[in-house]
């Protein structure tokens, strides 16, 4: 994504967000869209807290997304000889592939205590994609990401295997959570 902006003229900054540094500039809205759960909480909300103007927001968003035809059960039956045991994909904790880990009411809580209004909203999602697009999607996710490569070659073929021509419908929503800093500080 760097590269892309670098390429559109857009000035980039790489580093963590815990450890990057905003130079004493303030900025109205601060966005994690699918990567929240990478900083640690502990010190991003304090620091986007300090960074937004008073009245700026913080938006958190997710899909969750879940399969049902195929099913979440008919890929755990494929999964089971990729992922760890313990993986969502296997064992049954997780109603799909990305989902905010069950947290959502401490994560709002956190937002809440450092010093933010928070608003909750959830967007119905039911779509088809096609095997290709399913497969696209999946592979771009950590639990994906880290599989040796040849073992995540026989993943997807496996995958693509059971999916067939049919391709994959989903259900699930997309989880917003906008919360807009107050005056006091967190």
């Amino acid at each position: 994504m760097a590269e892309i902006a670098k390429e559109k003229g857009i000035p980039i900054e790489i580093g963590t967000f815990e450890n990057w540094e905003p130079a004493e500039r303030n900025f109205n809205l601060v966005v994690f869209g699918q990567s929240f759960h990478w900083v640690n909480p502990a010190i991003a909300l304090p620091k986007i807290h300090s960074l937004l103007s008073t009245g700026g927001h913080l938006a958190l968003m997710w899909n969750r997304l879940f399969p049902t035809d195929p099913t979440h059960g008919d890929f755990a039956e494929i999964y089971r000889d990729y992922m760890d045991p313990g993986s969502p994909l296997i064992d049954g904790s997780s109603i799909g592939i990305v989902e905010t880990d069950g947290n959502t009411d401490r994560l709002i809580d956190s937002i809440t205590a450092s010093g933010f209004t928070v608003e909750e909203h959830t967007y119905p999602r039911n779509d088809h994609y096609s095997a290709q697009h399913w497969l696209d999607l999946v592979f771009t996710y950590s639990n994906h990401l880290i599989l040796a490569e040849d073992k995540a070659a026989q993943l997807r073929v496996r995958l693509a295997e059971r999916i067939g021509s049919r391709g994959v419908t989903v259900g699930g929503d997309t989880l917003l959570i906008l919360a807009t800093r107050s005056q006091q500080s967190g």
